[in-house]
């Protein structure tokens, strides 16, 4: 009895911290939203196309960390997803933007003065 007592208790054995397998959308997920230079970059980045429809769909799959961690960007597309939507095709929508939509700036300029007339 007295020599369980003087035994010294085994030291646990290190262990190594588990790490987590990683998902496939980690790497096909964008981790931001993306950034385009003209009307037509943002265009083609915010739709696609229905391939048995011929429309145009918005892409919704910004997630919420992304719009956390650049919310200004977001907010921008938003503004320029309420333009895009009343068009079927951007040649429709670059003649009703003519001398707007070269740059991405001057789109996102003119739609904001249309939001704030109520003409968007």
């Amino acid at each position: 009895m007295k020599m369980l007592q003087d035994q010294k208790p085994a030291q646990p054995s290190k262990t190594t911290s588990a790490t987590k397998q990683t998902t496939f959308d980690v790497f096909v997920v964008p981790k931001t939203i993306p950034s385009a230079r003209s009307a037509h970059e943002a265009w083609c980045q915010w739709f696609y196309a229905d391939v048995p429809g011929g429309r145009p769909y918005a892409l919704k799959d910004f997630t919420k960390e992304m719009i956390k961690a650049d919310r200004k960007k977001y907010s921008e597309r938003v503004t320029l997803s309420l333009a895009f939507k009343k068009f079927q095709t951007y040649e429709l929508f670059g003649s009703a933007y003519a001398g707007h939509s070269e740059t991405y700036s001057s789109v996102l300029q003119e739609a904001r003065q249309r939001k704030r007339e109520n003409k968007l």
